[in-house]
């Protein structure tokens, strides 16, 4: 037995797979499971080391799937995690134990701060953190995808945001494999001001990341979602009823989506902007009449003065 302690999600699903098939499964359960490795394979969660691979990873990656499907690629990543720790890859399967809430499969409401909360954040934020809010709230990016996010992926004089890696686990980063997920964002004018402004102060290290922790390594999972960002809400009293903060900073794309289908955005484009994996995933998670489409830039610039007052 040949072991690999750096095999990827994918790599470990393929062997899953063969084995599978070697064992004779049910035609049909071996078209659902080649179908469950292909999707797999041909996402970022795919790429990732399957040492790294937390609940937390997990959930994000199955939120990607239409109601119903969750469930049969969760039971399919019990089973592959379980074969990699046989095979001695992986210490543990961080999939042990995991469950969908009962009954029907469905996102969890989003708690997307309005544009008031916003408005009242924003001036109250550190510089560091008003600026990764404004990039956030902006751009739609995901928390992980700013982890990872390096300066030379940042073109200010065209007004893009190239999304071509995201951070996994305790701050690997990992390339950004399907089509969906590997995108350029148009970005509004005023917030490639503000990204000018804050590399002057960004902490410098051979990462060139533009939104490192102090010493310029990758940011923490942990120190993203919440953070100064929790400190904030529980200072101004944006806290749920058991006194922790009202939202995670991811919460902050889901405000720009919902802010986006205000400015008219169809499912196909908001879905594209995000980097979703469906259509369906993406109007599910967002519940919205969409109407007509704007232009890009001017859209997002609409969101900026409103959120952030005009720029002369």
């Amino acid at each position: 037995l040949r072991v690999y302690p750096d095999i990827s999600v994918a790599d470990a699903a393929e062997e899953w797979l063969r084995g599978c098939e070697d064992r004779g499964l049910k035609p049909d359960t071996l078209e659902m499971r080649r179908g469950h490795v292909q999707k797999i394979s041909k996402s970022s969660f795919g790429g990732a080391r399957a040492a790294s691979l937390t609940v937390e990873v997990i959930e994000e990656f199955l939120r990607s799937f239409a109601p119903g499907e969750e469930r049969q690629v969760l039971a399919s990543l019990k089973s592959l995690l379980s074969e990699t720790v046989r095979r001695g890859h992986i210490k543990a399967n961080p999939a042990k134990g995991m469950k969908l809430a009962s009954g029907k499969p469905a996102p969890k409401p989003l708690g997307a701060p309005n544009t008031e909360e916003i408005r009242l954040l924003l001036p109250a934020a550190s510089d560091a953190l008003a600026v990764r809010m404004t990039t956030a709230l902006l751009s739609g990016l995901r928390a992980n995808e700013m982890r990872a996010l390096s300066w030379d992926n940042v073109d200010l004089d065209g007004g893009l945001i190239h999304v071509r890696r995201l951070a996994v686990g305790g701050g690997e980063l990992v390339r950004v494999r399907p089509r969906a997920a590997r995108r350029s964002l148009p970005i509004a004018p005023v917030l490639a001001a503000i990204l000018g402004e804050w590399r002057k102060d960004c902490p410098e290290a051979g990462l060139d990341l533009v939104f490192p922790d102090k010493h310029g390594r990758v940011m923490s999972a942990g120190l993203m979602q919440g953070g100064d960002f929790a400190r904030l809400q529980k200072k101004l009293g944006l806290t749920n009823a058991d006194g922790k903060a009202k939202y995670r900073f991811d919460d902050l794309r889901h405000a720009a989506a919902m802010l986006l289908i205000d400015q008219g955005w169809p499912p196909r484009k908001l879905r594209d902007h995000l980097g979703e994996a469906s259509i369906a995933a993406t109007t599910r998670r967002y519940e919205a009449a969409f109407s007509r489409a704007g232009d890009d830039r001017t859209a997002l610039g609409l969101i900026a003065e409103r959120l952030i007052g005009p720029v002369y």
